[in-house]
């Protein structure tokens, strides 16, 4: 919110394949979860954009019955929880990616991986466990990360408040999110055709590396869809995550990115869905990838 997250130490492909719509971002699980829900009103379930920022730094909040996702630019940063109470919002950050922590005063031999996401527990655990590595008593080390780390995960694990109204939700820093669309569907198709979960493999070749992607798209009743994407790069996988809106004509399957807005096609025959495939988050079609239906 106003950038208050700030991706650092996130490795930067350049160039890499856009995986159809715009490029997905780390998806990979972990951090325990987090825990359940926060009971947030359903009514409030959807995506939400605060676009004052540039491309890059673009905000999105995914309420979904009590949990939430934030997203800056196409990168997942914090996972939390949520709470309404007429018209105000509660929001727990419940968990953190890696990549949030690298460029931090973590310190030097604490293993941070990038694309895990962590809960305070885990990190308070693993901190401590590290100070008592390094020759400290259990109290000892537990008293350093009283004094030493806890401001930094008091600053990482905040609890947010705002109101909403309409399709607006105004948070107490003066960021302002828009509801995006409504119950997409219609367009002279219908969405039950395609509802259901695809999946495919594509191979880059361009950049000569022969970079494989196994690409999950799952499309909901609602007219909202996920992508998943694992890219492996010299023998590093890469997971990535992106969602967003589509509608059914005919044989004719239309995407809409919740992030950017960059809008592809795809055409459906039977058990088979033909994707798009661009260079980079929203450069030119270079090649298309063949989905199957599960």
């Amino acid at each position: 919110m106003k950038n208050v997250f700030k991706l650092i130490g996130i490795i930067a492909l350049a160039a890499v394949i856009g995986f159809s719509l715009a490029t997905c971002d780390n998806g990979t699980s972990g951090g325990g979860g987090g825990g359940g829900g926060g009971g947030g009103g359903a009514g409030l379930n959807g995506t939400w954009v605060d676009s004052s920022a540039g491309a890059e730094d673009i905000e999105k909040i995914v309420l979904t019955n009590g949990n939430f996702t934030m997203t800056q630019g196409n990168t997942e940063i914090v996972k939390g929880t949520y709470t309404t109470s007429g018209n105000n919002i509660t929001m727990a950050i419940t968990q953190v990616i890696g990549a949030l922590l690298l460029g931090e005063d973590m310190p030097d031999g604490v293993e941070i991986s990038p694309y895990q996401w962590y809960t305070r527990q885990q990190l308070k655990t693993k901190i401590i466990n590290y100070f008592v590595g390094e020759g400290s008593s259990q109290s000892e080390a537990e008293e350093l990360f009283n004094e030493e780390m806890l401001p930094l995960m008091n600053e990482l694990f905040l609890t947010y408040t705002g109101t909403y109204s309409g399709n607006n939700l105004n948070m107490e820093d003066g960021s302002t999110f828009t509801k995006q669309g409504g119950t997409p569907g219609g367009g002279g198709g219908s969405n039950a055709s395609v509802v259901g979960t695809w999946k495919g493999t594509y191979t880059e070749k361009e950049s000569g590396l022969n970079m494989p992607t196994n690409m999950t798209y799952v499309f909901n009743t609602d007219g909202t869809f996920s992508c998943t994407t694992e890219t492996v790069v010299y023998g590093i996988s890469i997971p990535m995550t992106a969602d967003g809106t589509y509608t059914v004509s005919g044989n004719t399957v239309r995407l809409t990115n919740g992030s950017n807005g960059v809008t592809d096609t795809a055409t459906v025959s039977g058990n088979t869905m033909t994707i798009s495939i661009r260079r980079g988050v929203d450069g030119p079609i270079i090649d298309t990838c063949t989905l199957r239906k599960q």
